[in-house]
């Protein structure tokens, strides 16, 4: 499998969804952060891949307790720039992009945000090699209907 990390300038200013701002500077602060993430994608040389799976870490400016999953608006951001903007996948819904599963790393100053971009498989259902496709290729999700990575069940369609 195929990684990239894709590393955002340090002391980016972040979103927070705890943050209650009006809609302008919100705005000027998701263009810019897309904006950063596609040109560190470019940068990175992320080859088109169609369908990808993101890990996400926010690197706090401080040593505090901290939710990761509050900077979702970073990342949402991060990751249109990264991916749709520079042309790595067609679009960020769910038949094309898995995550960014957000996870806490140590502290750089200013914070940063990281992501981790890698090639993702998928089966007819819509979930991809890490949810539930064992290392054979089949489907190992009870009740999950899909037959296209698992053998045919006599008398199916």
């Amino acid at each position: 499998m195929s990684v990239w990390e894709i590393e955002l300038p340090a002391g980016l200013p972040l979103l927070n969804s705890n943050q209650r701002l009006h809609h302008h500077p919100r705005a000027r602060a998701t263009r810019r952060l897309r904006h950063e993430a596609m040109i560190a994608s470019l940068a990175a040389r992320v080859p088109y891949l169609g369908e990808a799976f993101v890990l996400g870490y926010v690197h706090p400016a401080a040593n505090r307790r901290f939710d990761s999953a509050n900077f979702y608006p970073s990342f949402k951001a991060a990751v249109d720039g990264a991916l749709v903007d520079a042309g790595v996948v067609p679009d960020d819904d769910h038949l094309h992009v898995s995550g960014p599963h957000m996870y806490p790393a140590h502290k750089i100053p200013g914070g940063q945000l990281r992501l981790i971009v890698m090639a993702s498989r998928r089966c007819r259902c819509g979930h991809d090699e890490t949810e539930h496709i064992g290392e054979d290729g089949r489907c190992v999700r009870p009740g999950c209907g899909c037959l296209y990575h698992r053998p045919a069940v006599a008398g199916a369609v």
